[in-house]
């Protein structure tokens, strides 16, 4: 039991920079950062927004539909004037308007 544990921690730090979808409708978490300015598709990781407040790099940012109906995590690489580049690509669709919490 704990050799699998272990292997799946191992295979999970292996995988990569922290991605998570949730189609669950939660609050997020931390407040409003960034609003997108341009639609954002899936498999981008560089998002052009309009800042709201300071993104702290190497941690975690929620971006959330502009409906709200669905939201993911992605890590911040870096941030370039009106650009927060991701760690790794999203994995939904976002329109303009969608809010990004951290």
């Amino acid at each position: 039991m704990r050799k699998v544990f272990l292997t799946l921690v191992l295979l999970a730090v292996a995988s990569g920079p922290l991605v998570h979808q949730s189609v669950a409708q939660q609050a997020p978490q931390g407040r409003q950062v960034a609003e997108l300015l341009s639609d954002a598709y899936g498999e981008e990781s560089i998002l052009l927004v309009k800042m709201m407040g300071s993104v702290k790099l190497d941690e975690i940012v929620t971006i959330v539909s502009r409906d709200g109906t669905y939201q993911e995590l992605g890590e911040v690489e870096h941030v370039y004037g009106s650009y927060i580049l991701l760690k790794a690509p999203l994995m939904n669709e976002y329109l303009a308007g969608s809010g990004i919490f951290q």
